[in-house]
């Protein structure tokens, strides 16, 4: 089977071309030469953002549960043109199918898409491939949360709502604060 070459080098950069070209004639169809360059350099941009990620995601997979993916180079070939594909076939799902990109449809065909190219390419079993996905998830979540612009607004916002404390108790104790101490005055 093709995707299952000895070479390590050969099905990743295939992906890797395959996806670029599909991502610019996706937009190439849309919006001419604009929309070509447009969606290639929003597909680098994620793919700048998703590539360490999933680098640091296979290497702490790899240490805790004594995983050999194989080098550096080959790794990271295969973390990128994953990252690549998956952005290929949202911005296809999204363009030629009209499924918006943050709908739990394209997130599902995505994830499996994902897990099958972990399997495939990295020759890993169910159970690493898992592991690989959830310490993947589990760094995405924590950086998205955490680095998001408006995090640190949001639990300044809700007073830590998030770590026990809600709203409606801290206005509540307010309330009450407010109450005791116009009782105390009069």
């Amino acid at each position: 089977m093709w995707l299952k070459s000895s070479s390590h080098y050969k099905v990743p950069i295939a992906l890797i071309v395959f996806s670029l070209v599909a991502i610019g004639f996706l937009g190439f169809s849309q919006a001419g030469d604009i929309g070509a360059e447009t969606l290639i350099k929003a597909a680098g941009m994620q793919a700048l953002i998703q590539w360490p990620l999933g680098l640091l995601a296979i290497f702490i997979a790899g240490k805790f549960f004594a995983f050999d993916f194989g080098t550096f180079g080959t790794v990271s070939l295969k973390v990128l043109s994953i990252s690549l594909f998956e952005e290929a076939i949202i911005m296809g799902l999204g363009l030629l199918a009209g499924i918006p990109p943050a709908t739990w449809i394209s997130s599902a065909i995505s994830f499996v898409i994902f897990l099958f190219l972990i399997m495939i390419l990295f020759e890993t079993t169910g159970a690493e491939t898992w592991i690989v996905a959830g310490v993947t998830l589990a760094l995405s979540f924590g950086i998205t949360h955490y680095t998001h612009p408006d995090a640190p607004r949001q639990i300044k916002k809700t007073g830590g709502a998030h770590h026990g404390t809600s709203r409606q108790e801290k206005a509540r104790a307010k309330a009450a604060a407010s109450k005791a101490g116009t009782a105390k005055a009069s």
